[in-house]
């Protein structure tokens, strides 16, 4: 894990998608790890790139109303991909 506790932040219940390269993300640097693990191609895909905006946005901040946002993006793009 990085340094910077900012990507520490849990997010309140963690995800487990049934496929994907994760099988379980607890925390937003995990989600960080998610993203990256992406081909270029789907982390160009605009619902990807929102979630990363909003993982961002939550990193900064850490505000928990954004760190929920970022997991409900995740989850939809989660479902997007068939992987949960």
């Amino acid at each position: 894990m990085p340094d910077n506790p900012k990507f520490s932040h849990r997010f309140a219940s963690p995800i487990r998608p049934t496929q994907g390269p994760l099988r379980e993300i607890a925390t937003l640097y995990d989600a960080f790890e998610l993203i990256a693990a992406l081909d270029a191609g789907q982390q160009a895909a605009p619902i990807w790139e929102r979630t990363a905006k909003l993982m961002v946005k939550a990193s900064q901040t850490g505000r928990k109303t954004d760190i929920g946002a970022a997991r409900t993006q995740l989850t939809r793009a989660l479902r997007e991909e068939g992987w949960l």
